[in-house]
């Protein structure tokens, strides 16, 4: 990018980091309350085995599904060129 400032390139980073950032905490919403959800149920005394049984495996499906937009998130940063193995970084509430 010819003209482009390495500040205005670092900004472009950060704020294309934020979204995918803020794109992963929305798409774990619903894949994590179906675990606790299921937790609550899976420790009530009333539930049957059979019932038991169903939210196990409702669990292990949102567990599949966590895993899953996980490793689609660690493809788009390597994608990005950030490496896992790169130094942590803060991250917070607020993005540029």
């Amino acid at each position: 990018m010819e003209g482009t400032t390495s500040a205005e390139v670092a900004d472009d980073l950060s704020h294309d980091l934020c979204a995918l950032a803020r794109t992963l905490v929305n798409d774990l919403r619903s894949p994590l309350a179906a675990v606790r959800v299921g937790a609550e149920l899976l420790i009530r005394p009333d539930l049957s085995q059979l019932q038991s049984q169903r939210v196990a495996r409702n669990v292990l499906v949102a567990e599949a599904r966590l895993e899953e937009i996980l490793s689609d998130f660690t493809l788009r940063l390597i994608d990005a060129g950030i490496r896992s193995s790169a130094k942590s970084c803060a991250i917070s509430t607020e993005c540029p």
